[in-house]
């Protein structure tokens, strides 16, 4: 099926809150949520059951992600979510380790209350990392679980990101470091995104980082961001009476949809490529929503339209040498080339 000019895929049945991954040899993996139910189809395609729920069980948004690597049968994915119980007020964040035949179970972390939401799972070759929501905070888990291991998981060694004022949390793990960024509201009138990154290896959290500001202004409100790669993060930023989505591009921040109907829900990948001698391009592929759910009539809802785009920015590829003091410059300025000395130090 062709949407607008791209290709477009029915991945399972009817459901909602979707989440997608790539294997290794480039199958699509999708869990989401029918009624109190989780599936996700593997890549046979098939949908397979992973958690049947309840009213006392009601599953959240799901997140996953494939091994690098497959065991001996195929592929295998790891899936992470919430589930909630509203009679009990209690709440749990959930491991599903899955592939188009088995199925392993276990419980990353409990809550007597309702506050575990928004968990993320990353993996390396034989390490499973997860960050969530625990009320206001940001809690990081590891587990030693490779993709050929499908006994009952070990121990989940567990830690604190972040000890208060932190929203919406998302992280990615690249060349042994963990991402995370979260939204931050400090004051009644004072918003932020922040990100954080820690070297990890195995169940070894090292030093985290402080947190880095990714905005440059604070009066708007800002939710739902997303670590993009690259240097790139992506947020949802409230523009007068409307939402848009905005970014930081190595340290610049900048608008990359406002629609008419408002912007929501973004998920970005950023990729970079050689333009020229001192000049990047990144790509930032950005997933999101125009328009939200709203009733237009009895038992009808306008939902919104899913889109697509990508936008390119020109960045820098200079080292970080090359701008420091008695190092020479040069400057374009409307076609032409000036040039400017510096006097070597020493000489």
């Amino acid at each position: 099926m062709i949407l607008d000019g791209i290709a477009a895929y029915d991945l399972g049945g009817t459901g909602s809150a979707p989440a997608l991954a790539i294997d290794a040899g480039g199958q699509r993996w999708t869990p989401y949520l029918c009624r109190d139910t989780l599936w996700c189809c593997c890549s046979d395609g098939e949908p397979k059951l992973v958690f049947a729920g309840g009213s006392s069980a009601v599953p959240g948004q799901p997140s996953i992600a494939t091994y690098p690597s497959p065991d001996v049968n195929g592929c295998v994915g790891s899936i992470v979510f919430a589930v909630y119980d509203t009679a009990r007020d209690s709440s749990r964040i959930l491991y599903a380790k899955v592939d188009s035949l088995r199925l392993v179970l276990d419980t990353i972390a409990t809550s007597g209350t309702l506050s575990e939401s928004l968990p993320c799972v990353s993996l390396a070759s034989t390490t499973v990392l997860a960050t969530w929501q625990n009320g206001d905070s940001v809690k990081v888990a590891s587990l030693q679980y490779g993709p050929d291991d499908w006994n009952t998981p070990g121990g989940w060694s567990t830690g604190s990101v972040i000890d208060s004022g932190a929203f919406h949390p998302m992280s990615t793990f690249s060349d042994g470091i963990l991402s995370v960024i979260w939204a931050s509201q400090e004051k009644a009138d004072t918003f932020a995104v922040f990100t954080k990154t820690c070297p990890t290896s195995g169940n070894t959290f090292g030093l985290w980082s402080s947190a880095t500001d990714q905005t440059k202004e604070h009066v708007h409100k800002k939710t739902n961001p997303v670590v993009a790669g690259c240097g790139v993060s992506v947020w949802q930023e409230s523009t007068g009476n409307k939402w848009a989505i905005r970014g930081s591009v190595r340290g610049d921040t900048v608008n990359i949809v406002a629609d008419n109907d408002g912007s929501y829900h973004p998920h970005a990948i950023a990729e970079s490529s050689g333009t020229g001698p001192s000049v990047n391009t990144v790509s930032v592929k950005l997933l999101y929503t125009e328009g939200t759910a709203f009733e237009v009539d009895s038992g009808v809802y306008d939902t919104g339209v899913t889109k697509y785009v990508v936008k390119d920015y020109p960045v820098s590829n200079a080292a970080t040498a090359a701008t420091q003091y008695n190092n020479g410059c040069k400057l374009m300025n409307k076609g032409r080339i000036r040039f400017y000395a510096c006097r070597l130090r020493g000489r």
